[in-house]
């Protein structure tokens, strides 16, 4: 079983959002057995934009390394 572990900063919880997440990282857990734990990151910035700030990060865990991406959302997605 691998370990998905969200978390939100200024950002609403969203079930949606969690499932559609851990839908996409099951593929990646699948592709690569080293893939222990993914820690997702859902977080707002202040922004002169409504439609901008959005941001999502993801930390792979594997044994003995850490992976890490960020993205930034032009359109509201959360």
């Amino acid at each position: 079983m691998n370990n998905i572990i969200f978390e939100y900063h200024d950002v609403s919880a969203s079930e949606s959002l969690e499932a559609y997440t851990s839908k996409k990282l099951e593929k990646l857990f699948k592709r690569n057995e080293l893939v222990i734990r993914a820690d997702v990151f859902f977080k707002t910035e202040n922004t002169s934009s409504d439609n901008t700030g959005m941001i999502a990060g993801i930390r792979l865990s594997t044994p003995g390394s850490r992976l890490f991406a960020e993205a930034s959302q032009v359109t509201k997605a959360f």
